[in-house]
């Protein structure tokens, strides 16, 4: 849901006070028998240091099937992600 907040209002201070101490939560990763549903398409050039974390983050959020284009990397960003692509 969404909630507006208006500067100087209390109850809404107090709402989002409460908001931001509570604990995020995220949804187990998928067992190995569940079918990927989901998927992500991205662009990126020269990510390399953060790709692989990307990758393996939303694929614990249960992303199936990730469809990355690099955008011209120097190297290729392919290069970090081949053990992940499936033959």
């Amino acid at each position: 849901s969404l909630h507006a907040h208006t500067a100087g209002s209390g109850a809404a201070d107090a709402h989002h006070a409460d908001q931001a101490s509570s604990p995020i939560r995220t949804p187990p990763p998928p067992t190995p028998t569940q079918h990927a549903y989901l998927a992500i398409c991205c662009i990126l050039k020269n990510e390399h240091g953060n790709v692989r974390e990307w990758v393996e983050y939303h694929h614990w959020l249960g992303v199936g099937k990730f469809y990355v284009f690099d955008h011209g990397s120097s190297p290729p960003v392919a290069n970090e992600l081949e053990d992940f692509v499936a033959s």
